[in-house]
């Protein structure tokens, strides 16, 4: 229930962490403060991860101009090369990078997909572990996107409170 409602779960400081893209850039996680950010971990040859990551996607191209960041994680241990081809081969296009220990010891992965919902203020808010639903997905990353949205002004974007 957790996943349609967009609350519960843990509400701790989701932990620093950089993050190098596939393509080369940098990300850090605090700079990203203001948005919503899923975290979603996963790999080319998950196949549950094959089925959502069409989700992910687009969930990612219908929000991230309102203020949601999202971040493919893969845990696959061969070369970046490989995850790189995959991505692109399914239109992904969403930051990716290699997850290394210090990317999923905080959120106690045990097992992929997982996706870890991050609110607008840095607080870890859920951690889902297996398949996500495009409908619940997306009803939690809204009720996210609306919780405090009138005063952000931080990171990338600031959504204007409409009841001004």
């Amino acid at each position: 229930m957790q996943a349609v409602t967009g609350v519960g779960g843990t509400t701790s400081a989701a932990p620093e962490a950089r993050f190098i893209t596939i393509g080369g850039d940098t990300m850090r996680l605090h700079a990203e403060r203001g948005n919503v950010v899923l975290l979603y971990f996963w790999a080319p040859w998950c196949v549950t991860c094959r089925r959502d990551l069409p989700d992910i996607q687009a969930v990612h191209a219908a929000r991230a101009s309102v203020g949601l960041t999202v971040v493919g994680l893969s845990t696959d241990r061969r070369v970046a090369a490989v995850t790189a081809e995959y991505a692109r081969s399914r239109g992904v296009t969403f930051p990716v990078a290699m997850a290394v220990d210090a990317h999923t010891r905080p959120y106690h992965l045990v097992g992929i997909p997982t996706t870890v919902l991050i609110d607008r203020h840095g607080r870890v808010r859920q951690i889902l572990r297996g398949p996500v639903a495009r409908v619940a997905l997306m009803r939690a990353v809204d009720r996210l996107l609306a919780e405090h949205a009138g005063a952000v002004g931080v990171g990338r974007m600031s959504v204007p409170n409409d009841s001004a």
